[in-house]
Parts: C-alpha cells; structure tokens; sequence
C-alpha cells in the first residue's frame, strides 16, 4: 500500500507544480504584454500581412514579397499621414482582425457586391504597379494582387472615413458624415419609384445607400443573400441571358457577353480598317444613361425576354441544360447540349463529370424565366418602419439585374446604332456595355447627328446623363451650347477599364490615369457635395 501512496502524492505533486508553472507564465505575459505600447496592432497587422493563409501562399509562390511589401508600404502611408487613424487601442484591433479575415480568402461575394469597385480597383492597380515589377497582365497579379487590394480598401473604408480635414470616424462613412439619409429616403419616395406594398413579407431587404466610386454620388443598393438551392437557379438562369446576350443580332455590337474582350476582339479589324482609310481623323461620341436600373419599364422588360427566347430557343424542340463543376475555381460553368458551340469547358480535367440539370420546352424555359423576373418585380424592400414594392424600375444588386439591365437596353438601342452604322462607309465602330455607350467615326457629320440624336429628349428613348456626356467634336456649333448640360470637349475616352486615345487610337488600361498620385487621396471624400445618383 506505501508504494500506491507514494505514486498518488508524487502525481499530484506534479500537477501542482504544473499549475504553478502555467499561472506564472501566464502572469510574466500578462505583465510583459501591458508593457507593450497602446498601437502595437499596427504592427501586428503588418506581421499578420507578411504570413498570408495557406492557400493564398500556392497562388503567389514567386512574387511573395514584393506583394506584400506593397501592401506594408500602403498601410505606412495611410497611417503616417493620418495619426489619428490608430484611434483606441479597441478599434485598432478589431481593424486587425478585419483585415487578417478578408487576407483568408480572395473572392468573396459580399464584398464583391458592396459597389466600391471599378475607381478603387483601378487606384489600387496603379499604385501597386509602382512598388513591384509585376506586369499588369500577368495571372498573378490580376488574381491575388488586385483582389487582396482591393478589398483592404474596402475594410479601410468601411471602419475609417477620411474626410477633407483629416478628421476619422471609426463607424461606417454613411451612418457619420452623410447626415441626410432621412432627406435621401424621402427623395427616393417622391420619385415614385416605390409604392408601399399590399402584403408585406418577413423577407424584405433594407436599402443601403453606396458611394459611386470616389465622386462622392450615394446610389440606393439592396443585397440579396441567395440561399444554396437558389444558387444554381440563378446561375443557370444568368447562364441563359448570356446566351441572348451574346447573340450576333443583339443591337450588332456584342459578341461576347464581356465588355472589355469584345472591344478588344472587335478592335484589331476597327484598326486595320482605319489604317487602310489612310489613319484619318476619329472623332468619338461617349454617353451614359441616367438611372439605368430605375427606369426599366416591367412589361417592356418582360416583352423583350419573350422576344428573345422566341427568337433563339424556338428552333429546338428540346435543351437539356448541363452543368459541371470546376475544382481549381470553384465555379460552375453550363451549356445547352443541342445548341452548336456550346459544350463542356476545356481542360476537361480541372471539371467534375457533367450532370444533367434539368431538360426544358421551349415553353417551359420561357415560363421559367419569365417567372423569375416576375419575382424580381415584387421584391420588397424596407425603409424604415415601412415595405415598399418596385413601382418601376428593378432591384440593384439582385443577381439578375445586371444581365436583365443589359438586355433591356441592348434591344432598344438596336435599331437606332444599326441605323446610324449603315448611313457611312467610313470606318466606324459602336459598343455600348450596360448604360456607357460609345460611337467611334471618321465621318464627322455623322458624329454630330449622333451627338443631336443623344441631346435630343424627344426622339432618344431613355434619358442621358448630360454630366458624362463628352466628345472630341471642336468645334462643336449648333450641336450643343455652353453650359452645364454641354458635353465635355476631350482626347481621353475611359470604356471598360480601357483608354482610348482619339488621335492615335492606342489603348491602355485605366489604371494609368491614378498613376504619380498618392493613396490618401483615394481615401478621401468631401460629404458637404454628396448627393443621390438618380
């Protein structure tokens, strides 16, 4: 029995000497980690930058450092510049925690949707491009760098808004500096846009009022959280409006449903054309619809979906609609079986085996898209206390708006480009990408009838922008005057994150326009000229 003993009270021993031994050292971190100054999440978040997760780690195997020394030196500059940003010791760690949260992955819908996008993506591409060698076209740096840039940006942006006098908010911008959110509410109900609902439902969204890039225009948003059986409806169902949009007929200037591929496969033959004219000179109309989402009239919309799947879809008895799933990008990619071109994406090996998703009529595709977008029309939102209904106009931010807004416009500018493409042989080019649009000629008188055609109200069918409105035309006489509403005179034209020089007709990506200038201005925006992007 002694020996028994002895081995109880020699294990307890140890377990007390084990305790002993851990509340010490607990104790010497405690003290050592008060000693620490107040802004050591600073450092923190820059030691937290220099060890990525794993599976960005695979991405950007070669140029690890230069990114990341990139992402430090942006961090410095903010921070230097403005003291004040460290703030409490409370919000600089949750800023940490934040940002080490956004490093974990690279493509993240709800941050992809949250509207911060094209102006801030760019600002980000020319300042990275000043710290590292990388070219802009490489895979690396369009997949990682971007991406982790831009949505540092966002987390900056969303926890510390800079304002003209440097003053910092550790709350979002919108809720602090933007006190006319009341006043906004109010001018979006007396645009009758919104009529209060019959039946209000628990699943209505609230509206969310986002900047437009960095000129300070509030535009109304409303996310839509897609459950996972909605998913693949909505995938499926974006799937079949890109196949109408990438129709060759589809106002004769789409051939891709990516605006920035069809302008560059479309300008090789535009160029040689020019060249073989003998390089005359271009002159360039550029415009931008008004409200483009919050005018679309129901009935038409739905008039010119039917029109189109008629047209296309009628000569197939059956469409067995595929899907296959893709390892490496985590995306899904479909196809009609029975329609030619569209088949299983290459390389085959990086796709799970196809599967069946469901098989269609042509009726039976129309009533189950024409279903869907009925159900977009009575999406509610909430403002307030209140429900409201769509009177006119559809949801921003609905997985179909963006696909469903391109169509709607695409089919009613079809005739009139197709008009003005066939009154000139010159070399002459027309795209439009959503609610830009933009018409590239050498036949000078043709220009201007196109400028007349856009400032006139009674015979263009949507209403412009007159703000964005620009042109080389100069000079520009009878075609428009002076003032506020008078386009801008320029040799500069910005289309879908390309810029296109009117004298030379040289391309180069928009970023280079943010190049020489510093990130804090990027950050900086001027609340007393906010106002609502009707």
């Amino acid at each position: 029995m002694e020996p028994a003993r002895k081995k109880l009270r020699r294990s307890i021993m140890i377990q007390g000497n084990r305790s002993q031994s851990n509340k010490t050292s607990k104790s010497v971190k405690d003290k050592t980690s008060k000693k620490t100054p107040k802004n050591r999440w600073a450092c923190e978040c820059q030691k937290s930058l220099q060890t990525p997760p794993r599976k960005l780690m695979k991405k950007m195997s070669i140029n690890t450092r230069t990114v990341i020394s990139a992402v430090d030196s942006m961090l410095n500059d903010v921070f230097t510049r403005c003291p004040e940003l460290l703030g409490s010791e409370r919000n600089g760690l949750q800023f940490r925690r934040n940002v080490c949260h956004v490093l974990g992955f690279t493509k993240n819908q709800s941050v992809a949707n949250t509207l911060l996008t094209r102006k801030l993506k760019m600002k980000a591409v020319a300042w990275v491009t000043q710290f590292t060698d990388i070219p802009y076209r490489t895979r690396l740096f369009s997949e990682f760098c971007l991406g982790l840039f831009h949505m540092i940006q966002i987390v900056l942006l969303r926890h510390f808004y800079i304002a003209v006098n440097r003053v910092s908010q550790p709350v979002f911008y919108l809720k602090t500096h933007w006190h006319g959110l009341v006043q906004l509410h109010e001018n979006l109900l007396k645009s009758e846009k919104l009529e209060l609902a019959v039946i209000p439902t628990k699943g209505a969204r609230k509206i969310r009022w986002t900047p437009k890039g960095l000129s300070c225009l509030l535009r109304p948003i409303c996310l839509h959280r897609t459950e996972k059986d909605e998913k693949q409806n909505f995938e499926s169902l974006n799937f079949v409006l890109k196949t109408i949009l990438s129709h060759p007929e589809l106002s004769g200037t789409r051939t891709t449903t990516r605006p920035s591929k069809d302008l560059r496969l479309k300008w090789k033959h535009f160029h040689r054309e020019w060249v073989e004219a003998g390089s005359p000179k271009m002159f360039v109309v550029q415009s931008d619809l008004k409200d483009a989402f919050g005018c679309i009239e129901h009935q038409k919309l739905l008039d010119i979906v039917t029109k189109w799947l008629d047209k296309i879809f009628s000569s197939y008895p059956k469409l067995t609609l595929y899907r296959s799933y893709n390892r490496k990008k985590r995306t899904s990619s479909y196809w009609f079986q029975e329609i030619p071109g569209q088949t299983c994406p290459s390389p085959q090996s990086d796709y799970c085996t196809p599967k069946v998703v469901k098989t269609y009529t042509q009726k039976s595709l129309v009533y189950w898209v024409q279903r869907y977008i009925r159900q977009l029309f009575t999406s509610q939102v909430k403002i307030g206390k209140h429900i409201f209904e769509y009177a006119t106009g559809i949801l921003q931010g609905h997985p179909l708006s963006s696909n469903l807004c391109e169509l709607y416009y695409g089919d009613i500018f079809n005739s009139y480009h197709s008009d003005f493409k066939s009154e000139t042989s010159e070399p002459t080019l027309v795209l439009n990408a959503m609610d830009d649009m933009i018409l590239i000629t050498a036949d000078k008188h043709m220009a201007l009838r196109y400028l007349n055609f856009i400032r006139d109200k009674s015979e263009c069918p949507v209403p412009i922008n007159m703000s964005k409105l620009s042109s080389n035309l100069c000079p520009l006489g009878d075609a428009c005057k002076a003032g506020p509403t008078g386009p801008h005179t320029k040799k500069l034209f910005s289309f879908c994150g390309v810029n296109i020089h009117s004298e030379n007709l040289n391309l180069s990506g928009s970023y280079v326009n943010y190049e020489n200038k510093n990130m804090f201005h990027s950050f900086t925006f001027k609340p007393d000229q906010s106002h609502v992007a009707f």
